[in-house]
């Protein structure tokens, strides 16, 4: 189950993440197109976005977050960096869901974070036609 590697680290062999990867071989494709094709689109607020698109780049960010949190000022640099595509996409995923792009001007108070992720995991036209 615990594998030593030639440096003496021991990780676990058969690690969820692992097995999920050998079974599909394309979920690392997809995460990564579909962080790039958001990053390429870094400030196109107009138009929709899908799900898909939206919620693999909230995890990927979120992802990248954690890791990167272990050096605060690294973190804060990626923050900055990916703030105007974060944007971008939660507006076409707001119009896509029916809802008004301003919708994300509720970010500046507490609890308007919780309220644009719900907006954003509803049905789109897309979806729901």
């Amino acid at each position: 189950m615990f594998a030593k590697t030639g440096n003496g680290c021991i990780f676990q062999e058969h690690a969820p993440w692992r097995v999920l990867l050998k079974t599909n071989p394309y979920i690392m494709k997809i995460l990564i197109d579909n962080y790039v094709g958001v990053l390429k689109k870094y400030a196109v607020f107009e138009g929709t976005a899908s799900r898909q698109e939206y919620w693999l780049f909230f995890a990927v960010n979120f992802v990248v977050g954690l890791v990167l949190g272990i050096i605060p000022i690294v973190d804060m640099i990626y923050a900055l960096a990916v703030l105007l595509p974060g944007l971008a996409v939660a507006a076409r995923r707001l119009r896509d869901a029916g809802f008004s792009p301003w919708w994300l001007l509720l970010l500046l108070t507490g609890i308007g974070l919780l309220v644009v992720l719900i907006m954003c995991a509803l049905p789109g036209k897309r979806q729901a036609a």
